[in-house]
């Protein structure tokens, strides 16, 4: 009888070895992917989980293995796009498409300042505090022309 007990289980262990070496190794590269033997579908990633080192999730179309055993608790953000250091992107998950660049802002134009508007018929006196202007008179200041209104 307990010859083929023994058997059984030399056989059990045979067989769960050949498994174990047909399977692909797990490979933790610190700046690549991760590859590993993995079923198709994984499920959602959701907040409040209880992830394990090495559970596979998907997110955003995307497949992600725990690098380090944690909660997304939820409102931390936690998620696998947002923080490299709990999860690290699976071999063959699909390339993430590029966010798009936002359109430079074009440069603003300068105003110009104000040019002096020239006196008619040419040349204006220079002004002096010590005269009284009357209306209509024209005279310039620091280049800039000026025009007594009374």
């Amino acid at each position: 009888m307990k010859t083929t007990k023994m058997t059984v289980a030399a056989l059990a262990i045979g067989s769960l070895w050949a498994q174990v070496q047909a399977a692909e190794p797990v490979v933790l590269a610190a700046d690549g992917p991760v590859l590993l033997a993995q079923a198709s579908t994984a499920p959602a990633w959701r907040e409040g989980v209880a992830y394990a080192v090495g559970s596979i999730v998907n997110d955003a179309g995307r497949q992600y293995v725990a690098l380090v055993a944690h909660t997304a608790w939820a409102g931390t953000g936690w998620n696998p796009v947002a923080t490299p250091s709990l999860w690290r992107l699976m071999a063959g998950s699909p390339a993430p498409s590029p966010a798009p660049s936002p359109a430079p802002a074009p440069a603003p134009a300068p105003t110009p300042s104000p040019a002096p508007a020239p006196a008619p018929g040419g040349c204006t006196l220079g002004w002096s505090a010590a005269t009284a202007y009357s209306g209509g008179a024209t005279v310039s200041f620091n280049g800039i022309s000026y025009r007594a209104n009374w």
